[in-house]
């Protein structure tokens, strides 16, 4: 990705990476609850996402002011498939932490995928 904003200083973007670092094990609690409530993980995983669909929707409407795609369908088909599995992976990371939410904790669920993150996050930048 472009840095368009380079003229902000790193101590703006570490500090709001630090505050949305507090909204994971907040969502796992809240997921992971959920879960218990209706009896399953996938169901409660769906209801997040659906939730957090709405919010972008919103969002969306807010900042762009519109739902209309710049991009033509030309270009959308040079995009590799690779890149739309963000999704897929977004919703492996919030019901992997439902599951584990109830036999590690809290604490322990953030800890060990924070770990699997930042092997990750190594591995990718080298």
């Amino acid at each position: 990705p472009v840095n368009r904003h380079k003229n902000t200083p790193i101590v703006f973007w570490l500090l709001i990476g630090f505050v949305f670092g507090f909204a994971p094990p907040i969502q796992t609690t809240i997921n992971s609850t959920l879960a218990q409530h209706t009896h399953s993980s996938i169901f409660a995983s769906l209801i997040s996402f659906s939730v957090g669909t709405i919010a972008l929707f919103i969002l969306t409407l807010v900042f762009n002011r519109s739902l209309k795609i710049s991009s033509t369908h030309k270009t959308l088909g040079k995009i590799k498939s690779i890149y739309f599995i963000g999704g897929i992976l977004g919703m492996a990371f919030v019901t992997s932490n439902i599951i584990l939410m109830p036999f590690l904790g809290a604490a322990l669920t953030t800890i060990i995928a924070m770990m699997g993150q930042m092997i990750m996050g190594i591995i990718i930048d080298h």
